[in-house]
């Protein structure tokens, strides 16, 4: 039995574009501090990460290093060519959300559609969505429940939808680019839940089961992983019996010469 072993061979690589194709349908997404990265608010971007890190809906950058000094950690003693980063993020403290460009810089050199800016002021912490592509904030911000960071996920989720999907529509001609900032509050307005004004806190979205979500964002890999052992499996099999077939054998015959 001879296993058709082309059919793996065209298989494998629509898997793998497969997998790309699926990390392309969500936002990407990253967290800056803005302001003194103490560690309160070094935690904080942490936790954040991790909770956009383990939802369906977003992705983070794939570099922690980059994503760490973002969020204001103390540069390593050997240079790790991400002192732009630092220096762009110092700046968001004296400008504030008068540095747009700042931001967009940050954003398009990490290939995120939005970012989290967190600022701390007057004892509390607030948090504010900036669209890469439109160089402008959503209007709204809220301010963080230290006790439960995750609750602010939902007001992440909304505004970096709502980019993502203005950059897909965006047209190509820089000129015809303003159109689409303008456009990018009232795509927030439509997008946000009701209650995300500022000082209130988003409604959280029903918790789906960790091992839920670690499948729905890890299937694929399990079908690559898959199809690769029945390539191997068939592999082995085809030469088994190609080394059974061109083995020699002998047939005596009783009274030859």
């Amino acid at each position: 039995m001879r296993v058709p072993l082309k059919s793996f061979a065209l298989a494998l690589p629509l898997l793998c574009l497969s997998v790309g194709a699926q990390a392309q349908r969500t936002p990407k997404v990253a967290v800056v501090v803005a302001g003194d990265p103490e560690d309160e608010l070094l935690a904080l971007a942490n936790t954040l990460n991790e909770a956009i890190d383990a939802a369906p809906e977003l992705r983070l950058p794939a570099d922690r290093a980059t994503l760490a000094a973002m969020a204001g950690a103390p540069a390593p003693a050997e240079d790790d060519g991400l002192g732009r980063i630092r220096s762009l993020r110092r700046r968001l403290a004296w400008e504030g959300p008068n540095d747009p460009e700042s931001l967009h810089t940050l954003g398009r050199g990490v290939g995120t559609s939005a970012l989290v800016v967190l600022r701390a002021a007057d004892g509390a912490v607030s948090l504010e969505v900036f669209d890469v592509g439109a160089r402008q904030y959503y209007d709204e911000l809220t301010r963080v429940d230290m006790a439960n960071p995750e609750a602010s996920l939902p007001f992440i989720v909304s505004r970096a939808q709502a980019a993502w999907r203005r950059a897909r529509s965006a047209p190509s001609d820089p000129e015809a680019t303003a159109p689409a900032q303008a456009a990018a509050r009232d795509d927030a307005h439509a997008a946000a839940p009701a209650n995300a004004a500022v000082g209130a806190e988003p409604s959280p979205a029903p918790a789906a089961h960790p091992a839920r979500v670690w499948m729905r964002k890890n299937w694929a890999y399990f079908v690559a992983g898959a199809l690769l052992v029945g390539a191997a499996v068939a592999i082995g099999l085809s030469a088994r019996n190609n080394s059974a077939s061109s083995e020699l054998s002998l047939r005596f015959r009783p009274g030859g010469s």
